[in-house]
């Protein structure tokens, strides 16, 4: 596995011990492996060395590989992020080779390492996508020569690509972008069932408990979330709480407009949360807030609608394309939805009819966590199935790439 090192694995290796935040799906599957001793792990770091190429994360098995930009790459200015990948596709190149494994597994981050070895090295790529980003829609019709360059990598013989199905209707984007004979593999991620709450089943707490969960970023919609959880605070006072799970660049001003707002006992921001105790945070919740520019079939939505959140998302954007396949999954009645990310004024409403109108927003609930369960795979089932396709690919040698 060629991962980038993601925000929710620095500290594994900060603190050279396995403790996954964020991004489950591949840290369960990374996990899986290992057990099996079917597992070599490379992290690829955006900045440079952290003064070791190699760390051990027990309680995994395996040691992973930490491979870094060098410090003088910065002296070539605009050119070094393509020296960058450059160099980056060599060191990996030369660790593979080392190794010999069977299959690789890159993610969207290496697509140029993707690209490369799918071309070159005679062993099958699984080129894995986490969700359709802007970039990727970019690189479609881009004219930066980086599109250009992206666009031929994503034209490699790949032996498959995985999607995570995550409300960013990745077939259109990856249709444009890839040889017709790539199998694509689309895949809703799993929850915990065994771990649930029933719909009605709410712990008491003073208010109605409103849950934002995920990175805190422009592209997530926190600062969009806080000002209308404040607009209706002030039209229901003593109604209704907000809890902020996660970290990211917009914490701080976050902070900073709770404090101006005089709502510090309103907002609780929990930040990062191990993954062993989401489960508690999302069963104290009564309504859960997505607001997610890429799409909102995202990890966190499953959980709220299998822990019987009434969930309330924005309405899908066909020109974009985004949501279309969540509005598959959850017809009108399963959640509530608003017109869109940046219309505040009516997520603010509909929280405080929500605060008001306790009965509803429970069927809502129930329905949604009904229909959850019709699409949402347990986690052991999700991974058991992206396991066994990769064993399969493995199994048929780089001809799988060709179909």
């Amino acid at each position: 596995m060629i991962l980038t090192l993601f925000s929710g694995l620095k500290e594994s290796v900060a603190q050279r011990r396995w403790m996954p935040g964020g991004t489950p799906t591949v840290c369960r599957l990374i996990e899986t492996l290992d057990a099996a001793n079917e597992l070599a792990l490379c992290f690829t770091l955006r900045r440079v060395s952290l003064g070791f190429r190699e760390v051990e994360l027990p309680p995994l098995q395996i040691k992973a590989r930490l491979e870094s930009p060098p410090a003088w790459l910065g002296l070539f200015g605009k050119a070094s992020w393509y020296l960058g990948e450059a160099l980056k596709i060599g060191r990996v190149w030369r660790h593979v080779r080392a190794i010999r494994p069977d299959i690789l597994y890159v993610d969207r981050a290496n697509s140029w390492v993707a690209g490369t070895l799918a071309r070159w090295s005679g062993i099958p790529v699984v080129y894995r996508v986490m969700g359709i980003s802007d970039d990727l829609r970019a690189c479609v019709v881009g004219r930066h020569p980086r599109n250009a360059i992206q666009r031929w990598m994503l034209r490699a013989p790949f032996g498959a690509v995985i999607c995570t199905q995550e409300g960013s209707d990745g077939e259109a984007v990856l249709n444009a972008l890839l040889l017709p004979s790539v199998p694509q593999h689309h895949f809703v991620n799993g929850v915990d069932w065994d771990r649930t709450a029933a719909a009605m089943d709410r712990p008491a707490a003073t208010g109605v408990v409103v849950l934002f969960a995920g990175r805190l970023e422009a592209m997530k919609g926190a600062d969009e979330f806080l000002e209308a959880f404040l607009t209706a605070r002030s039209r229901a006072p003593g109604q209704l709480r907000a809890v902020v799970m996660g970290d990211g660049a917009r914490m701080e001003s976050m902070r900073a407009r709770v404090r101006s707002a005089d709502a510090e006992g309103d907002v609780t921001f929990l930040g990062a949360v191990p993954h062993s105790t989401v489960a508690s945070i999302y069963q104290r919740a009564d309504v859960y807030v997505s607001l997610n520019r890429m799409g909102n079939l995202s990890n966190t939505t499953l959980e709220a609608l299998a822990h019987g959140c009434c969930c309330v998302l924005p309405e899908p954007d066909d020109s974009i394309p985004r949501d279309a396949v969540t509005r598959q999954y959850l017809p009108n009645g399963t959640v509530v939805r608003i017109p869109s990310i940046d219309d505040t004024e009516a997520l603010a409403s509909a929280l405080v009819h929500l605060a008001q109108h306790g009965a509803e927003r429970q069927t809502i609930a129930a329905r949604g966590q009904t229909a959850a369960r019709a699409f949402i795979p347990t986690w052991s089932g999700r991974i058991a199935a992206e396991v066994a396709l990769l064993r399969d690919i493995a199994g048929r040698g780089h001809s799988a790439g060709h179909g």
